[in-house]
């Protein structure tokens, strides 16, 4: 999840901030900034998920994440412009989970309908065997009645 966050954030931060450096140590504001909105949007999307694992993936301090999502919470609350962008931001991740879960059903069925095909094959050729059998025993009884 916080990878597919990463990608949204830096795709559309308008900043062009590349995913590696996002685990630097830089401080400049715009890097610090998608960092906190990435840890924010992760706690936000999945609560299960810890601030530990947060920090980690970052290579920072569970403290960095609590900081960051109480900054993001503040920013959203005193800054409608930077609101907004955090509303974008869900947007976009939700219409990103929609296209994946598409795609994961889109899967499922082609799996099951591979499976179908499969069956079929089988069938088929069990059926071209019986074919095939039927047709030398009409061979043989044709040749016999002569």
């Amino acid at each position: 999840m916080i990878k597919h966050i990463q990608a949204i954030v830096c795709s559309y931060s308008g900043e062009n901030i590349a995913p590696e450096i996002l685990h630097s140590k830089t401080q400049k504001r715009e890097v610090k900034t998608a960092r906190q909105i990435i840890m924010y949007l992760t706690k936000q999307e999945d609560p299960k998920t810890t601030q530990q694992s947060i920090a980690d993936y970052f290579g920072k301090h569970h403290s960095t994440v609590i900081n960051a999502i109480k900054i993001i919470n503040n920013l959203i609350d005193t800054e409608p412009v930077f609101a907004r962008k955090m509303d974008n931001y869900k947007k976009r991740l939700n219409l990103h989970k929609e296209i994946f879960s598409r795609i994961d059903v889109s899967k499922l069925l082609l799996n099951e309908l591979k499976t179908k095909i499969d069956d079929c094959s089988s069938e088929l050729i069990t059926l071209k065997d019986q074919y095939i059998k039927l047709k030398i025993d009409i061979n043989f009884l044709n040749n016999i009645h002569m």
